[in-house]
C-alpha cells in the first residue's frame, strides 16, 4: 500500500510539474507577443511622430517620440540601440523646435548607448557625434563642435572613406567650425555711408513704392523672434 501510494504521489507530483512547465511556457509566449505588439505601436508612433515633423508640427511629434521611448525602454531595455535610434530623433524634433539645448542629452545618451553596443569606431557613432557637433555650434559653441565634428570625420573616413557623402558633410561641418573672422577696418574707423545715389538704389531695392517689403524680404519684426534654423543634420538613423 505503501509503494503504490508513493508511487501516485510521484505521478502526481510530475503531472504538476509537466503543467507547471506548460504555463511558463505559455507566460513567456504571451509576454513575447505583447512585447512584439508594444513594438510595433512603438514604430507605428515614430511614422507618425516623422509625418508631423515633415509638416512643420514638431512640436506634436515630441509627445510621440517620448511615448515611443518609454515603451522601447520597457520592452527592450535602457541600452538597446533602437532606444538610442529613438532619443536621436526625439532630439532631432527639438532641434526642429530649435530646443538644441533640451537634444544635447539625448544625442549624448545615444553616443554613449551606440558606443557600447557597436563600438567607438561604427559610423553610427560618428554620426551621434556629427549631431552633438551641429547642436553645440548652433548655440555659439565652436570649440565643442570642432571637437566633435573631428572625432566624427575620424570614425567616419576609416569606416566608409573619403569620398561618402556623410564623411564630406561631417567634414564641411568641421570646416565652418573652423573659418576665422577678421575685421579689416583700422582700429577705431567707423562704418563708412554708402554714396547717396548708391544708398538709393539699396533702398529701392528693398522696398517697393508704399512701402511693402520687396519679394523675399521680411518687413519690419518679422522672424525676430523665430529659432535659428539649424543646418541639416547628417541622421544618424532615418525615422521608420
Amino acid at each position: 500500500a505503501d509503494v503504490r501510494r508513493s508511487e501516485s504521489e510521484k505521478g502526481e507530483a510530475l503531472d504538476r510539474f509537466e503543467k507547471t512547465q506548460q504555463e511558463a511556457a505559455d507566460a513567456l509566449l504571451a509576454k513575447e507577443e505583447m512585447e512584439s505588439s508594444l513594438f510595433t505601436v512603438a514604430a507605428d508612433l515614430g511614422r507618425m511622430a516623422l509625418v508631423y515633423r515633415a509638416e512643420g508640427h514638431a512640436s506634436d511629434a515630441v509627445p510621440l517620440y517620448m511615448s515611443a521611448l518609454a515603451i522601447l525602454e520597457r520592452t527592450l531595455g535602457a541600452d538597446h540601440p533602437e532606444v538610442a535610434k529613438d532619443l536621436v530623433n526625439l532630439g532631432n524634433a527639438f532641434c526642429d523646435l530649435g530646443r538644441h539645448r533640451d537634444a544635447l542629452p539625448l544625442y549624448t545618451r545615444a553616443l554613449d548607448i551606440d558606443t557600447r553596443a557597436l563600438g567607438a569606431d561604427h559610423p553610427e557613432v560618428a554620426m551621434d557625434l556629427s549631431n552633438l557637433g551641429i547642436a553645440y555650434r548652433v548655440q555659439g559653441d565652436r570649440a565643442r563642435a570642432a571637437a566633435h565634428f573631428g572625432k566624427a570625420l575620424a570614425v567616419m573616413e576609416a569606416a566608409v572613406g573619403p569620398e561618402d557623402p556623410k564623411t564630406k558633410t561631417i567634414a564641411r561641418n568641421l570646416a565652418a567650425c573652423q573659418v576665422i573672422e577678421v575685421d579689416v577696418r583700422p582700429t577705431g574707423a567707423k562704418p563708412r555711408k554708402a554714396p547717396a545715389k548708391l544708398e538709393q538704389r539699396l533702398s529701392f531695392g528693398r522696398h517697393r513704392a508704399g512701402g511693402e517689403p520687396a519679394q523675399g524680404q521680411e518687413g519690419p519684426g518679422k522672424g525676430a523672434g523665430s529659432p535659428e534654423r539649424r543646418d541639416a543634420p547628417v541622421q544618424v538613423r532615418s525615422d521608420k
